[in-house]
């Protein structure tokens, strides 16, 4: 009787496998869970064992059922087992589960997971950008450690370790959504409409990888190689940058630079010597920005391309020119105005000037003015070549190479004189020595032109524009006439009519014949 009471008091004085004595989470082995139908049993030891020593073996088979759920190996991947472990990968180990494994219990954790050993996550190598998009790193979490003796950004565990949702108070679309600001310091990069409720660290921070990582993504598009970019595409201030050809832009077919993204992926800020506003090596000269530009003087102290703004490089021109934006309208201006071999382009009547009213300096020019298309000045049937064309003190301009407006050069166009003539610049008509012969039948020399040139470089009577310089037509010459006086017919001494005296005479006439034929 003793003996049973005495074995009784022993069972009764050993540890259970109830829930409060060995039932916590971490107390089975891995691949093990808490058999809850053995509350009641004692272990083999008091109290009961816990630890993977061979005393405390029996007592965990005693207490704990080995899983029959999700293997580990079938469900556990990097990333899965949460901060501050890794896969424990064994093939043979079960989670409580048979539909999937949860890491939020320590009896799936400990059958598929391991504590890592590697380095600390606050030893230096996680740093601004390290951390995925969303996410950045948790000074709380320095001492978890990562899997090996280095934290790698691309090990799930590892970033599951040193790294925390971001928690700002600014999200991606108030800080980052406008155009050009995730590509400001990397032209990769663009906004990442999908992120838009994502944090920001602060208040949204290019400078700062942790923000442009969650916000922006590499661009997907073109290269900038295969854009067929062209001088003057990238907008005033910029240049194509052969640098960055490998760089993308956002859409796949082609680069836009009214998109600030693109012009950041393939273009630069110009950074030549020359300077817009330099009077040597800028962009002031008259005519430089070309038909319907002036130079901006707002832009004087931006750099062109090379040592020296070139009217030829589209970069430069569209760095220091701005369209015309005088009072003054093409329609207005009058034609001649344009110059030899120029004149109004029909097609820019409405188009603005440089100022009040257009004037003839190369920029109204440029942009009113268009070359003629007309007859050749020199054509031999249509063009100016025909004596007195060019008008008095002008004549053709030898070796021009201009054309007229028209299908045939007009002797009374504006237009065309100044196209095809040129002034006198032969000697002055004072030099002609042949004064009486020079200007043939009915003409004299001018007195009053012996200052103007004649066409030859020699004054010729053969040049008719010489002649009509020179010469004018002589003055009519008047023939003075004096009335005789009146005779008196009668013999001196006589008195009487004219009359009676030429009767006197007629009779004596006949007398004297009468006498001869007797």
């Amino acid at each position: 009787m003793c003996g049973v009471f005495s074995l009784i008091v022993s069972i009764e004085g050993q540890d259970a496998c109830s829930a409060t004595t060995f039932a916590t989470e971490t107390s089975c082995f891995a691949g093990q869970s808490y058999d809850s139908t053995a509350a009641a049993t004692t272990c083999t030891a008091d109290p009961c064992v816990y630890d993977d020593s061979a005393a405390g073996i029996v007592d965990n088979d005693i207490c704990c059922n080995v899983n029959t759920g999700q293997k580990c190996s079938d469900f556990v991947s990097d990333g899965s087992c949460g901060a501050g472990y890794t896969s424990l990968k064994s093939t043979t180990n079960r989670c409580v589960l048979t539909d999937a494994c949860d890491f939020d219990t320590a009896y799936d954790k400990k059958s598929c997971c391991k504590s890592t050993t590697g380095e600390k996550c606050g030893a230096g190598t996680v740093g601004d950008g390290w951390c995925p998009a969303g996410e950045t790193y948790d000074i709380a979490n320095k001492n978890l450690k990562c899997v090996d003796a280095a934290c790698d950004k691309s090990v799930l565990d590892d970033q599951n370790a040193c790294c925390s949702k971001t928690k700002g108070s600014v999200t991606c679309k108030v800080g980052f959504e406008e155009d050009g600001v995730c590509s400001e310091n990397d032209p990769t990069l663009t906004y990442n409409k999908a992120n838009a409720a994502l944090k920001c660290v602060g208040m949204c921070d290019v400078s700062l990888l942790d923000d442009t990582n969650t916000c922006c993504m590499a661009k997907v598009g073109v290269t900038c190689s295969k854009a067929n970019i062209a001088q003057g595409m990238c907008t005033a201030g910029f240049e194509y940058d052969d640098k960055k050809k490998n760089n993308k832009c956002v859409d796949k077919d082609t680069c836009d630079f009214t998109v600030i993204d693109d012009r950041n992926a393939c273009c630069s800020p110009l950074k030549g010597a020359g300077k817009c506003g330099d009077a040597q090596t800028g962009a002031t000269t008259p005519g430089f920005c070309g038909a319907g530009m002036m130079y901006d003087d707002t832009k004087a102290t931006k750099a062109c391309s090379g040592a020296k703004c070139s009217k030829s490089n589209k970069d430069d021109v569209g760095t220091c020119c701005k369209a015309n934006s005088g009072e003054g309208l093409c329609k207005a201006m009058p034609e001649n105005m344009c110059g030899a071999g120029l004149s109004l382009n029909p097609d820019k009547v409405d188009s603005q000037c440089t100022g009040k009213n257009c004037g003839s300096n190369a920029d109204d020019i440029g942009t009113c003015c268009k070359d003629n298309e007309g007859a050749s000045c020199s054509d031999a049937t249509n063009g100016a070549k025909e004596p007195m064309f060019c008008g008095d003190g002008n004549t053709y301009k030898e070796g021009t190479t201009t054309n007229c407006k028209q299908a045939k050069c007009a002797s009374g166009s504006n237009v065309d004189t100044l196209s095809c003539c040129t002034a006198n610049a032969g000697e002055v008509c004072s030099k002609i020595t042949a004064v009486t012969t020079f200007c043939g039948t009915g003409k004299v020399i001018d007195t009053l032109k012996a200052s103007k040139n004649c066409a030859s470089a020699k004054c010729s009577p053969a040049s008719k524009e010489d002649v009509a310089v020179c010469c004018k037509t002589a003055p009519k010459t008047t023939v003075a006439t004096t009335k005789a006086p009146t005779k008196n017919v009668t013999t001196p001494g006589t008195t009487g009519s004219a009359h009676a005296n030429l009767v006197g005479t007629v009779s004596l006439f006949f007398m004297g014949c009468l006498s001869q034929l007797m």
